[in-house]
C-alpha cells in the first residue's frame, strides 16, 4: 500500500489548480463588475410612482 502512495504521490497531478485559481479569479472579477454594474443601474429601476422594483436580493452580499 505505501508503494501505491509513493507511486501515485509522484504522478503528474490530475487536476490544473493554477488554472482553476485564475478562473475563479475571473470569475470573482465578472460578479463584482456585473454587481456594481446593477448597483448603478438599480435607481433606473423604479417606476414613475417611485415604488421601488426591489425583489429583496441584496446583491453585496455576493
Amino acid at each position: 500500500l505505501s508503494e501505491a502512495k509513493l507511486e501515485l504521490a509522484g504522478r503528474t497531478p490530475l487536476f490544473n489548480y493554477g488554472g482553476q485559481e485564475i478562473l475563479i479569479q475571473q470569475l470573482q472579477d465578472e460578479i463584482e463588475r456585473l454587481t456594481k454594474k446593477y448597483s448603478e443601474l438599480r435607481p433606473k429601476l423604479n417606476d414613475n410612482n417611485g415604488n421601488s422594483n426591489d425583489d429583496g436580493i441584496n446583491v453585496t452580499e455576493v
